[in-house]
C-alpha cells in the first residue's frame, strides 16, 4: 500500500517515468475486440474438431471423405 502511495505521489509531482495513464476503451471498441478474440479461438479449435469427425467416421468405415 505504501509503494502505491509513493508511486501516485511521484506521478502527481510530475515524474512521468513511474507510471502512465491509459485510455479506457469504449464499449464498442471492446465489443469489436471480443469478436476478434472469439474468431481467433474458433479458428484454432477447427483442426481438433475436423480430426475428431474424421476419427469417428473412420471408426464407422468411412475413410475417404473430401471436403474436411
Amino acid at each position: 500500500m505504501e509503494t502505491m502511495a509513493l508511486t501516485v505521489r511521484a506521478f502527481l509531482a510530475g515524474d512521468a517515468s513511474v507510471c502512465r495513464e491509459v485510455a479506457v476503451p469504449t464499449p464498442e471498441a471492446e465489443g469489436a475486440k471480443s469478436l476478434a478474440r472469439a474468431r481467433v479461438q474458433l479458428v484454432s479449435e477447427r483442426p481438433r474438431h475436423v480430426n475428431r469427425i474424421c476419427g469417428l467416421l473412420a471408426l464407422h468405415g468411412i475413410r475417404e471423405l473430401k471436403g474436411l
